[in-house]
């Protein structure tokens, strides 16, 4: 599967999730690490100065930096919804 098919699979389900949990307003926390992620990236691949590799780790790392607020999103959304279970 592609970068851009992840993506947009990823970008599907995290609006689901928005719909879900509203109250958790978790979007633009979200826009704002892509947002970065893509900053860093087109950085320093416009950077000629660094080698392919110190640019793959720099994508790389930025990369882990994004699906790390993804992570705490996840979490926080499977803490709420185990809240309101319980309140069922």
């Amino acid at each position: 599967m592609s970068l851009t098919n992840r993506r947009n699979e990823r970008d599907a389900q995290l609006e689901a999730e928005k719909k879900r949990f509203p109250t958790l307003r978790q979007t633009i926390a979200r826009e704002l690490a892509e947002r970065d992620m893509l900053d860093k990236n087109r950085i320093f691949r416009d950077n000629r100065a660094l080698t392919p590799g110190a640019r793959l780790m720099v994508r790389n790392s930025a990369e882990q930096e994004y699906l790390r607020v993804l992570e705490e999103q996840k979490r926080a959304r499977a803490v709420a919804d185990q809240a309101a279970t319980q309140r069922r």
